[in-house]
């Protein structure tokens, strides 16, 4: 049986923001800020606006390194309006590490948390086919970069939410989770939304929209991705933070 495409990620938290339009689905620890679903699903299809402006389109693969917080929702369902394949990297990487990410994902597009631009810096000899750096928190004026970049001011300016994508089906990938690497080299695993959304079903069997997820995981791991997918499901409220503290 066929998985209902109106529980996918993007296309339900479409559907929870026209029911619960003014409902809090994020809370970050971090600056007391908090998220309706409604800003949620408006900021993504801006997100999925601006980055078709740049070209991209489906089955394209963009990098991201991001600190959790919105911003790296709001790129995550943005590509997945796109039909585009987000390739989040491990915010840990630097130097050969980060290259060999960059080199062997094939992605035009890098969206970078400003924190980790020296790193990126660093990697820039073996870049592979980036085109394009998109600093989304940028709090200043970026540095000197051998390839274009813009802040997340720019990136959005004249961005819509425009409701005219087509969006994933089942069988579409979301993701490309690199390996750990113990054997060898990291492999990109192509994650579907089939599979997102079996990760993350029997998560909700025992919750009601009053309870709350505690999630200080990374959204560089399928854990962090996990969290927010299941939230939604559970048309739940999801407490955000960059780490685990007591």
């Amino acid at each position: 049986m066929r998985l209902d495409r109106n529980l996918l990620l993007p296309h339900l938290l479409k559907r929870r923001a026209r029911e619960q339009q003014d409902r809090v689905f994020l809370q970050q620890v971090e600056g007391d800020r908090s998220l309706t679903y409604a800003k949620a699903h408006e900021t993504a299809l801006r997100w999925a606006d601006a980055f078709r402006k740049l070209g991209v389109k489906k089955q394209d693969t963009v990098i991201s390194m991001l600190p959790v917080g919105f911003d790296s929702v709001h790129c995550w369902v943005g590509l997945n309006w796109l039909v585009a394949w987000e390739v989040p990297v491990n915010t840990m990487y630097q130097g050969r590490m980060l290259s060999y990410m960059l080199e062997n994902s094939q992605a035009k597009v890098a969206v970078i948390g400003e924190r980790y631009l020296d790193r990126l810096t660093a990697a820039i000899p073996n870049t592979g086919k980036v085109e394009m750096v998109i600093v989304p928190d940028a709090t200043g004026p970026l540095p000197n970069l051998p390839l274009p970049r813009i802040t997340g001011e720019q990136f959005l300016d004249g961005a819509e939410p425009r409701e005219d994508h087509h969006g994933p089906e089942p069988w579409d990938i979301t993701e490309i989770f690199y390996t750990s690497g113990t054997t060898g080299p990291s492999k990109g695993v192509l994650f579907s939304h089939t599979q997102m959304y079996a990760s993350c079903e029997t998560t909700t069997e025992h919750y009601t929209p009053e309870d709350c997820f505690y999630g200080p995981f990374p959204m560089y791991h399928v854990s962090g991705k996990n969290f927010v997918y299941a939230t939604i499901l559970a048309n739940m409220r999801l407490v955000i933070r960059e780490q685990f503290k007591t």
